[in-house]
């Protein structure tokens, strides 16, 4: 009786979180897109990695509802949409659209895993076998999502170190990448292990301190996604505010331009507090 209740209350529980996460990545969309709908830009500002934020916030929320009992739910579409624009607007000229190879690659793969999984739980009929493909094809999307981040990081630094002014938005992206590619990761690739050992050990006595443990990792999941996801929109927003330069020298000079302020490339001092760029050739 007690554990019956138990499952209720996690039931519940798991609908709240989940339509919580789903009001919060609707409201991101609609804040994001309102922004940037309503936004007048310079010339040297642009809108479209915001517009594709938008999509991609809109993408999670349909991912959430339709796997709306489980929160690992499918968002390897989203996730490819989120790397493309990435590499369209912000790193095809760094990367010359190896970034966007790699991630069709490691994305592509995620979609033929999970296809493998539906497929061995149509034909697998032992719940050991099942249980370890599950964890297996976890580890795999897992390690897929982890690579993708620490490139998409390594990339948003390198970008960063070119043209100062540009980690107004790429700060707030790189954190939202670590929580969203990387913790989020981690936290899924070990959810299944617990369940492994105690059906290994035929030892069922802590079966209702599982079941909690799971309950737990679905609320903190949900917010690691929900965190990651602001971020990502705070970089989005911000990201209209910065004209994308990605050369520092250029990125000087047509910040100083907007000053009214002649440039030298020669001898040029950056300060180290805020990127600003300070110059004995400045007149």
């Amino acid at each position: 009786m007690i554990l019956q209740d138990l499952l209720s209350i996690i039931s519940i529980l798991n609908i709240a979180i989940r339509v919580l996460a789903i009001l919060v990545a609707l409201c991101l969309a609609i804040l994001v897109g309102v922004v940037t709908l309503q936004k007048k830009l310079e010339p040297d500002y642009k809108k479209g990695f915001s517009i594709s934020v938008v999509i991609y916030l809109i993408l999670v929320m349909f991912s959430f509802i339709v796997g709306f009992f489980f929160i690992e739910s499918n968002n390897s579409f989203a996730n490819i949409l989120f790397s493309f624009s990435l590499e369209i607007y912000l790193f095809h000229k760094k990367s010359k659209w190896k970034f966007g190879i790699l991630a069709a690659i490691l994305l592509g793969f995620s979609i033929i895993l999970r296809i493998v999984f539906f497929a061995l739980n149509l034909f697998l009929h032992s719940f050991m076998a099942i249980l370890i493909a599950s964890i297996v094809i976890d580890v795999l999307l897992s390690l897929n999502n982890i690579i993708l981040g620490i490139v998409i990081l390594n990339l948003l630094r390198k970008t960063a170190n070119e043209n100062p002014s540009l980690k107004t938005y790429t700060k707030p992206i790189s954190i939202g990448v670590v929580f969203i590619f990387i913790i989020k990761s981690l936290i899924t690739s070990i959810s299944s292990i617990p369940i492994l050992i105690l059906y290994l050990e035929e030892n069922y006595d802590y079966f209702e301190t599982y079941i909690w443990f799971e309950m737990g990792l679905t609320l903190f999941l949900s917010l690691v996604i929900v965190i990651g996801l602001i971020f990502i929109a705070i970089g989005a927003l911000k990201s209209m505010n910065t004209p994308l330069i990605f050369s520092k020298d250029k990125g000087i000079k047509e910040s100083l331009k907007r000053e009214g302020i002649r440039y030298s490339p020669q001898a040029v001092i950056y300060c180290s507090k805020c990127g600003v760029s300070v110059s004995p050739n400045v007149s």
